[in-house]
């Protein structure tokens, strides 16, 4: 059963928004999270509702529920290694290497004393990576 939602017009809006950010989230890696979430519906309903927008609290089950009634669960923001094309890849390697072999003559840093630390960054306070 799905009823029609009190706040329609922040609905509307918040679904917009996350549209948005999922085309986006490929080129600036911008995520989204709950309160992300809820706090652009608060911003939607000030917006849309002036002084009715006391009556509003983006809850975290109004939220789950929107995006329940607009088929966004299980939404996938973190994209794959792929995303650049080849020419692109190619200009930034070159462009590190070029970089990195300047960094490590001005230092006097040996060859033996590089090491590929490929995803092994900290990720605390990560965004998560579906919503």
């Amino acid at each position: 059963r799905n009823r029609a939602s009190q706040f329609a017009k922040v609905e509307e809006r918040l679904v917009k928004y996350i549209l948005l950010r999922r085309e986006k989230f490929v080129r600036d890696k911008l995520g989204l999270s709950w309160i992300i979430l809820q706090e652009k519906a608060l911003e939607f309903a000030k917006k849309e509702l002036g002084d009715d927008a006391q009556s509003f609290s983006a809850s975290p089950g109004w939220c789950l529920n929107v995006l329940r009634r607009n088929s966004l669960t299980g939404v996938n923001l973190h994209g794959e290694g792929m995303e650049m094309d080849n020419v692109a890849a190619s200009s930034a390697m070159d462009a590190f290497r070029s970089d990195l072999g300047k960094v490590m003559e001005q230092r006097n840093i040996p060859l033996e004393r590089v090491f590929n630390a490929d995803q092994t960054g900290l990720f605390h306070q990560k965004l998560p990576n579906r919503i």
